[in-house]
């Protein structure tokens, strides 16, 4: 069929695809072809990317493509752990904002969001991983303007990026925008070697919206776990800066050049081989050095 030749185009290629009609209009069996990308693919970038969109192109080029320019997804429910994602994302918003400021407010916003059952697993959770008053605290300790959820967006390089922001903090003297992690914060290291990009995606963003150079960029994950790996005081941040903008403009080039194949991949073979094992789109995979699950 039509959609069927079309998906074939763009998973295998076009001369592979011609092998795979073959094989479905031919009755002798076992004619071998070999799996191969769109070498010869040109997109044009329309829609805004996102930080975690570049995230993703670093990591795989190819989930990258199906994603976000194909728009392909499973469409499966959302897991205990990304609901548990968003509502600690919309917890700390709310704190940030004075909305809430006690326990008993937590207990009865998860209770008006979910099902009897689903909210008392998460009341539970929550109260094992944060702590609501020392959350509130840390808020108040911030004087200025309290921004969530903010809109940025900005054209680089002729890409269009747009996001939000968990949380910006504008003083006279600083701004200051936080990330808040359910699950696995990156290292130092990952976030000094480009290997993660979110944080300083959001800072540049942020410069140029705020038209302030004062910048910080912070980290709010359980057991509140607070942290601020790129600060504007620290003396090795101006090389930051200027090496991530040296690698954005890498990691666009590529974009540009409509580079999806798997081997075009910026980040380091351990972190690819981390995306192979969570990636959706594994089992259409072509790449034949791809990590094995």
């Amino acid at each position: 069929s039509i959609g069927r030749n079309f998906f074939n185009i763009i998973c295998f290629g076009q001369s592979n695809a011609s092998n795979i009609l073959k094989i479905h209009n031919k009755k002798t069996a076992d004619i071998p072809f070999s799996r191969q990308p769109m070498n010869a693919l040109k997109v044009n970038l329309t829609s805004a990317l996102s930080p975690s969109s570049l995230q993703l192109y670093q990591r795989c080029p190819y989930a990258f493509f199906l994603s976000k320019i194909m728009g392909i997804s499973n469409n499966d429910p959302a897991s205990e752990y990304q609901l548990f994602g968003v509502l600690i994302h919309e917890l700390i918003e709310k704190v940030a904002k004075k909305e809430i400021i006690n326990a008993d407010e937590v207990k009865a916003y998860i209770s008006s969001k979910l099902n009897t059952l689903m909210a008392i697993i998460m009341k539970t959770k929550f109260n094992e991983e944060w702590n609501i008053t020392e959350v509130t605290s840390w808020v108040n300790q911030f004087s200025g303007e309290i921004y969530t959820e903010h809109e940025l967006s900005e054209t680089i390089q002729g890409i269009p990026l747009k996001g939000r922001a968990d949380i910006i903090f504008s003083s006279n003297e600083s701004i200051e925008v936080v990330d808040v992690k359910s699950g696995k914060l990156p290292t130092a290291k990952e976030i000094k070697t480009y290997e993660y990009i979110q944080l300083g995606v959001y800072l540049l963003l942020i410069e140029k919206a705020f038209k302030k150079t004062t910048l910080k960029a912070s980290l709010l994950a359980k057991d509140q776990h607070f942290s601020t790996p790129i600060d504007y005081e620290n003396e090795a941040f101006s090389d930051y800066m200027s090496g991530l903008k040296k690698h954005l403009v890498k990691l666009f080039n590529q974009l540009s050049e409509s580079k999806f194949n798997p081997a075009d991949a910026l980040s380091d073979p351990r972190f690819t081989k981390n995306q192979c094992r969570v990636c959706e789109y594994y089992y259409v995979c072509h790449f034949k050095d791809r990590h094995q699950r």
